[in-house]
């Protein structure tokens, strides 16, 4: 079976205070440049391909993201490919985070625990391999046409990167994607197989 690649889309800038960490546990939706920047990042991506198909995670600023950036594509809902939950850090900033919870913070910061009452990297990474692998499923029928693009959030792309190219969860702060960046995975039924590389940005 060959590789199905597939476009990893962070959505853009959400209408929340700068620095939040806000996971899955806060649903705010797009602020205004985050608007802007959706529309025109998905303007420039269908001037160089086709999109066939979107499949998105069901949070506000990734559904805004994805009817600004792809308006003639079909979207598909995939809790699978929601934020991580955050537990008792959604909400914080860094500096709130580490004050009120120490050392629980630092070692999920640095990819080595869950989230003090949140989802541990290692049931991120199982959700979102799961989530590709469907996706990339889509791509045997013979009516499909065109790229798939997974519409998600800044750790799940962070997870199936990791997972492309064999990273343990502690080296996934190496990756940073911007708002409405895109990355490339291959994928095939036995999960994410490789061949990384950076596509475009908004900005």
């Amino acid at each position: 079976m060959a590789a199905t690649r597939l476009l990893l889309m962070r959505h853009g800038e959400p209408a929340a205070e700068p620095g939040r960490l806000l996971g899955s546990r806060i649903d705010p939706g797009l602020s205004l440049r985050g608007r802007a920047d959706s529309a025109e990042a998905g303007s420039r991506l269908r001037q160089r391909i086709g999109v066939g198909l979107v499949v998105c995670s069901p949070q506000r600023r990734a559904v805004e993201t994805a009817l600004l950036a792809f308006p003639s594509t079909a979207i598909t809902l995939d809790e699978r490919l929601e934020e991580q939950d955050f537990g008792e850090l959604t909400g914080l900033t860094w500096p709130e985070a580490k004050r009120s919870h120490g050392d629980r913070a630092r070692a999920w910061r640095s990819g080595a625990a869950a989230a003090p009452g949140g989802e541990s990297p290692e049931e991120l990474r199982a959700r979102a391999v799961a989530a590709a692998t469907a996706a990339a499923a889509a791509n045997a029928n013979p009516n499909a046409d065109g790229e798939i693009v997974l519409m998600t959030h800044h750790t799940p792309i962070r997870a199936l990167i990791a997972s492309a190219r064999g990273w343990p969860a502690a080296d996934w702060r190496r990756i940073s994607v911007p708002w409405t960046g895109l990355r490339v995975v291959r994928c095939r039924a036995l999960g994410i197989v490789g061949d990384v590389a950076g596509v475009v940005a908004a900005r």
